[in-house]
């Protein structure tokens, strides 16, 4: 979907002739949108997690928002780094250049958090009665 996404922006530029455009930015957009996204999908294991517990949609929606405030008041504060749901969007350069804001933990606390999440995941649906 990201993919399909960056490319009909391509797309939509060049008929509308956005000025400024070249092969370097587009290179640079497509690896921060990129990026990004690989370090966005696996913190969805969480959301998966609540929409199991909760049987529905709208208490992952919620887990959804919250985690957005948290992560722009985390980003704020300067603990966005440290906040596995702020480092996609301190990735993207949303908040400034990335280099400045984001280390090796942050790259390392997305994947410990996606992991938990996965393990917790897994766990619910093992033991989650399935018949209700």
């Amino acid at each position: 979907m990201t993919l399909f996404i960056f490319g009909l922006g391509l797309i939509v530029g060049s008929l509308v002739v956005i000025p400024g455009w070249s092969v370097e930015l587009a290179r640079t957009a497509f690896i921060n949108i990129l990026g990004t996204a690989v370090l966005t999908i696996p913190l969805m294991s969480f959301v998966a997690l609540i929409a199991s517990a909760g049987r529905g949609y709208l208490p992952a929606f919620g887990w959804t928002i919250l985690t957005l405030v948290l992560a722009n008041i985390a980003a704020v504060m300067g603990w966005g780094d440290w906040f596995p749901w702020a480092v996609p969007g301190l990735f993207s350069g949303a908040a400034g250049p990335r280099t400045e804001q984001l280390g090796l933990h942050s790259y390392v606390i997305v994947i410990l958090a996606s992991l938990v999440g996965l393990a917790a995941t897994f766990y619910w649906w093992r033991d989650a009665d399935q018949t209700r």
